[in-house]
């Protein structure tokens, strides 16, 4: 609520004030109407009101005493005067005039003895206390007559002297009115905005000080007062900051415009202390001071992490999962940590059941990105069509049988998180140009919708195929190549490090063992050196579906070749000569037929171990038939 005083200046203008303003919409004001003069009120009267408006004298002495109250001027415009000149002249004839204003009417003392005809001067009066020094001046140049407000005419009646009043008009009235009263609505939208903030600072668990560029604190809010162990009625206006936290870098945040971060103990526990650079008016730099609870971090951080897991969206692996005991693949560990350091996108290239999304999830979890959404999405398991869906989304209504309401793409779930794109050599051609523009642009819009939505997501990939192969015929395109692949880690196959064929095979062994409440076995040296001969194909996939049905069937407190043999390990060998058995199984193939097969498979765009499968399958079907 706004007090809004309008101060008549003569008790006959009083009902043109008061039905003009009941024209006005008033809500949120408080309207007072008084016909006041010179100095006759009091501070109290004036301590309610954020608006004053007057005229004359009275205007002036309210508008020097009281510099806080916004204050509107009644103007006296020429016509006023020139009225109140020809008033004089009928009462009391053709004399010398004097016209007493205050400074703040404008008015051309040359027009008005051009119009009127009269020998007039003006003379200026700055408070009532100079009002008689000026009359009497005026009296002593042989000044007959005087023309003025409410004050003026008031003396100069008390004096004996001649005096015409000068009358404001109604237009001049219904200016004034209004000018006060959108004053007045602009002043409860300050103060309305200003609550607004008010509460939403005290509202925010932070302690928050804003200060301008000289350190002077200009705004605080209750939770800083509380940290800094003021009362939360103190008024920190105007202090130093660097009286109250001395050590903190605020001139070097708001000169380098930079946002610098430290711990500081309080007696309300430790904080953490953020100073960023904040533009005020006139191109003022200060700084925005926060400080948050480093304990209501660490819980917010923890309730992010389990929303996170509660979507499903989580990375499980560490770089401390891997085991890597070959320089080589020391080497790869080393690469991968310093891609988690980045957003840029990443390219992993290895066979199947290398560990290419282990690798993915250990970078994701080592880089800043990790308390939000690992979101991975095998590229050759879905058509294209749902493919793309489940990518971008779609729209309610976009095609037939979609969700009602819509549905949020994977993309949009793994904002401020990673995306990994597994296979996605195997990605339709179409849709890479779509992916591509996402890559570039940074937003998507769902299927069937004209949206734009802005992503903020790391990607990174992985293919077991040759993608140098794909681009040359034709099946994956050149660009996107060149954007998912800024950085790229190549792990190697299980059979090129046979080092670390033991190391997690012991792993494996001791994790399946206290999985299923069993004592770990010992490997004898034998064992040991026929699983770092096997050439697992199925690289360490196998190794540990191998590692998990030996420790099922084993019942031997030690690991010796003849455990392995009952497990499976060499169930596929064959004498030399024999037709090829599947990659996985054992010994490499030789000869021409092995070339035979390896040009078969390649002609039909599968691999040997399914060319096999499905020639003992359909083996198997014959034989079946003849029975």
């Amino acid at each position: 609520m706004v007090n809004v005083l309008l101060v008549v200046p003569y008790q006959e203008l009083q009902k043109t004030f008061e039905d003009y303003v009941a024209t006005l919409d008033t809500r949120d004001l408080k309207i007072d109407i008084l016909h006041l003069y010179g100095s006759r009120f009091y501070a109290k009267d004036m301590e309610k009101y954020q608006i004053v408006a007057a005229r004359g004298i009275t205007g002036r002495t309210i508008r020097v005493r009281y510099p806080q109250v916004s204050f509107v001027e009644i103007a006296v415009t020429s016509d006023d005067i020139i009225n109140a000149l020809d008033e004089c002249v009928r009462r009391f004839g053709r004399k010398r005039i004097a016209i007493i204003l205050t400074d703040s009417a404008v008015c051309s003392e040359s027009s008005l003895r051009r119009l009127s005809g009269l020998d007039l001067q003006i003379f200026y009066v700055f408070g009532e206390e100079d009002l008689d020094g000026v009359i009497q001046e005026a009296v002593q140049r042989g000044f007959e007559c005087v023309v003025g407000g409410l004050t003026v005419c008031s003396r100069c009646q008390e004096l004996g002297i001649p005096s015409a009043f000068i009358h404001t008009g109604k237009e001049a009235v219904e200016r004034t009115i209004r000018t006060a009263v959108e004053t007045a609505k602009g002043i409860n939208r300050e103060q309305l905005q200003s609550q607004l903030l008010r509460t939403l600072l005290d509202h925010n668990h932070n302690g928050v000080l804003a200060c301008d560029g000289r350190g002077q604190i200009v705004a605080a809010n209750v939770q800083a007062k509380r940290i800094l162990g003021f009362d939360p009625e103190a008024h920190l206006r105007g202090q130093q900051i660097d009286q109250l936290l001395p050590d903190v870098q605020w001139r070097k945040a708001a000169a380098d415009g930079v946002t610098l971060d430290a711990m500081r103990q309080f007696p309300t526990g430790m904080t953490v202390l953020q100073c960023a650079p904040l533009h005020l008016a006139g191109g003022e730099t200060g700084v925005l001071l926060t400080i948050q609870n480093a304990e209501m971090i660490r819980d917010t951080d923890s309730k992010i992490q389990k929303q996170v897991r509660q979507s499903g969206f989580t990375a499980r692996y560490t770089f401390e999962d891997i085991i890597a005991g070959t320089p080589e693949m020391k080497q790869r560990l080393a690469y991968a940590y310093k891609y988690a350091q980045t957003d840029a996108s990443v390219l992993i290239l290895g066979e199947t059941g290398t560990g290419k999304e282990m690798f993915a999830q250990s970078i994701h979890n080592a880089s800043g990105r990790a308390s939000y959404p690992f979101v991975p999405v095998n590229c050759a398991a879905l058509p294209e069509q749902l493919l793309e869906s489940e990518l971008f989304g779609y729209s309610e209504g976009a095609f037939s049988g979609a969700q009602k309401g819509g549905k949020v793409g994977l993309f949009e779930l793994a904002h401020k998180g990673t995306i990994f794109l597994d296979e996605i050599g195997e990605m339709p051609l179409d849709l890479q140009a779509k992916l591509l523009r996402v890559l570039q642009e940074k937003n998507i819009r769902r299927i069937g919708d004209n949206k734009i939505i802005p992503v903020d997501v790391r990607v990174i990939s992985a293919t077991n195929v040759s993608i140098h192969d794909k681009i040359m015929a034709g099946t994956f395109r050149r660009d996107l190549y060149y954007r998912i692949n800024l950085l790229e880690l190549r792990l190697p196959p299980l059979r090129q490090r046979p080092e670390d064929v033991e190391l997690i095979f012991r792993q494996m062994l001791e994790r399946f063992s206290r999985e299923n409440g069993r004592p770990v076995p010992a490997v004898t040296p034998e064992a040991a050196a026929i699983m770092r001969r096997y050439p697992w194909y199925g690289n360490v996939r196998e190794l540990r579906n191998f590692s998990e049905r030996l420790t099922i069937l084993n019942e031997e407190p030690v690991i010796t070749p003849a455990q392995l043999k009952m497990a499976g390990l060499f169930e596929l060998e064959r004498p030399a000569g024999a037709e090829e058995q599947p990659a996985a199984a054992g010994a490499v193939p030789a000869g021409p037929v092995r070339k035979r097969k390896a040009d078969l498979a390649k002609e039909m765009g599968i691999s040997r171990t399914t060319l096999w499968r499905r020639s003992k399958r359909k083996a198997q079907e014959e034989q079946d038939e003849t029975k």
